[in-house]
């Protein structure tokens, strides 16, 4: 019985935060987005059921943009199942997993960040873009970075 109390108690709560996001035009801060962006690469390479993920951009530091602005970035790879999967196949399943992870739009390749990288996409709410860049069969890899974003 306990558990419904919480459960009440707590939809109340998450729907007052949503909505009070939902009404401010406020962006979020290089550090917010910068966790956001950390999460769903990682989410991302969890939902592929990636192995020995490893962290090659920790991220963490803020790159200036100018006008009192910074960026931030964020990379990982792991491995796929299958050791013999071709680069533009695994990038095609980061692709395909990113709705499971984040409400996305597909940057246009001139738009796109790392021209040679199979796609980039941009996650609005959370001002991220993540670019699936596998280049090594059996090896997933996306990176990442923020918008130019305030630190407060």
């Amino acid at each position: 019985m306990p558990r419904k109390v919480s459960v009440r108690l707590t939809a109340p709560i998450l729907a007052m935060g949503l909505l009070l996001t939902a009404c401010s035009n406020d962006e979020p801060t290089v550090s917010q987005a910068a966790k956001s962006l950390e999460g769903q690469i990682l989410k991302l390479l969890e939902k592929r059921s990636a192995r020995d993920i490893q962290v090659t951009d920790p991220g963490g530091k803020d790159i200036p943009c100018g006008d009192d602005r910074f960026k931030r970035t964020y990379a990982a790879t792991g491995r796929d199942e299958s050791s013999t999967l071709a680069p533009g196949s695994l990038n095609a399943l980061l692709l395909g997993t990113m709705p499971s992870v984040a409400k996305h739009t597909m940057l246009p390749p001139k738009a796109a960040q790392n021209p040679n990288a199979i796609s980039t996409v941009s996650v609005e709410v959370t001002k991220t873009f993540l670019t699936f860049n596998s280049s090594t069969a059996g090896v997933y890899s996306a990176q990442g970075e923020t918008a130019c974003l305030s630190r407060s």
